[in-house]
């Protein structure tokens, strides 16, 4: 599992410094932001991720949730983040410095699946408003928040809100994929190490 995710990081690397700096932030609107806080309605992050094209971004939603799912499992597995100290995470020494600072998150930064999931979330707002085609954005979208909403706390706030997002974006693209996925997330609760316990036990997955 350290030899995935150690490519999956390394891969990251890559791609910094061929497209690093292509992302950049924006602020909340107050009235349509996303996601909101079911309890107070505020904004849970104070800015959105935006890209400077739609395939940078659907890129890194691809990466983002796979290695938050990978951070997950490894976690399940080691029982704790003792495995982070078996990674090389440093870049390459011979790599060129990107356009301008990364607002996203290196290699170095992560510590958790949730900062990996957090950078999907706060992309759906760009990827919904982006001029590329509604049908193939929303596809990537779900793929990617089913893939977030697999390595995150079942009875968490963003687990609850990637549930509802899911269904939408499926509306939005017009096909009924999206569905089956939130069809899955709403079944029996039970805890992401319990998920994979299950899984590497050979039994049914339950999500």
């Amino acid at each position: 599992m350290v030899t995935l995710v150690q490519a999956v990081l390394g891969w990251r690397w890559e791609w910094e410094s061929t497209y690093g700096g292509s992302a950049y932030l924006v602020p909340c609107d107050s009235s349509s932001c996303i996601p909101r806080s079911s309890d107070t309605g505020e904004p849970l992050f104070p800015t959105h991720i935006y890209y400077d094209d739609g395939m940078s971004a659907s890129t890194l939603a691809r990466y983002n949730s796979t290695l938050a799912l990978l951070l997950d499992v490894a976690q399940s597995i080691a029982g704790d983040n003792s495995f982070f100290s078996r990674l090389n995470r440093e870049p390459p020494p011979d790599m060129p410095r990107p356009i301008r600072p990364s607002v996203l998150h290196l290699p170095t930064d992560y510590l958790s699946p949730y900062q990996a999931a957090q950078e999907v979330v706060r992309s759906v707002q760009y990827t919904l408003s982006s001029d590329t085609s509604i049908s193939g954005s929303a596809l990537w979208l779900i793929f990617s928040l089913n893939l977030t909403w697999k390595a995150l706390p079942p009875d968490s706030e963003l687990s609850e809100w990637i549930r509802k997002m899911s269904k939408q974006a499926a509306i939005l693209g017009g096909f009924k994929i999206g569905n089956k996925f939130t069809s899955a997330m709403t079944g029996e609760k039970v805890t992401s190490s319990e998920r994979w316990q299950r899984l590497w036990a050979g039994a049914p997955p339950v999500r």
